[in-house]
């Protein structure tokens, strides 16, 4: 999904969404704070989404690997940014943008692109990567600022997401 910017009166226009009762729990919260919890929700529903069982695929390398945790934190399966998120906002919690990526190809690698850019032709069509190409080129010259209110949608979609998607495979595993 891509968040475009809202014009101030268009976020208080919006209907659906977030409502009042939404936005009181981040009363309090900055937007950085607001930014990593929403990464946090997308990350974990790219991976949940680009898993199969324990394993994985690099979206970059190809290699089908074991999820495995790091000791002190972390693990070898990654949400990697196709468009660096440092250096495009607007694609920070783009879904297209964002495919399960192996450590190796995500930090050690710079992302490992040329592979990744055929990967997302592959998966989600040449519009999307042009789609992405275009949006990077755009917020190079109208950098992305995001409000409290695309954070709390962010949040709340992907928390959706990813309930939606658990439950599926929860379904599809109790039919078996």
């Amino acid at each position: 999904m891509t968040f475009k910017p809202y014009s101030k009166e268009d976020q208080l226009n919006r209907s659906g969404g977030i409502h009042a009762d939404d936005l009181k729990k981040y009363k309090n919260r900055s937007v950085a704070w607001m930014k990593e919890k929403a990464k946090a929700k997308c990350h974990e529903y790219v991976r949940e989404r680009d898993r199969d069982g324990n394993h994985f695929q690099c979206c970059s390398c190809g290699k089908i690997k074991l999820i495995q945790s790091k000791t002190g934190g972390g693990s070898n399966y990654h949400a990697g940014h196709f468009k660096a998120a440092g250096e495009c906002e607007m694609l920070r919690y783009d879904e297209v943008n964002i495919n399960g990526q192996c450590d190796q190809c995500n930090y050690f690698k710079s992302g490992n692109l040329l592979p990744y850019q055929d990967h997302i032709i592959r998966k989600w069509g040449r519009a999307q990567l042009n789609r992405l190409n275009a949006l990077y080129s755009y917020n190079k010259r109208v950098p992305k600022k995001w409000t409290k209110i695309e954070l709390a949608e962010i949040i709340k979609y992907y928390s959706k997401k990813l309930k939606d998607l658990r439950n599926a495979s929860n379904h599809s595993v109790q039919k078996n």
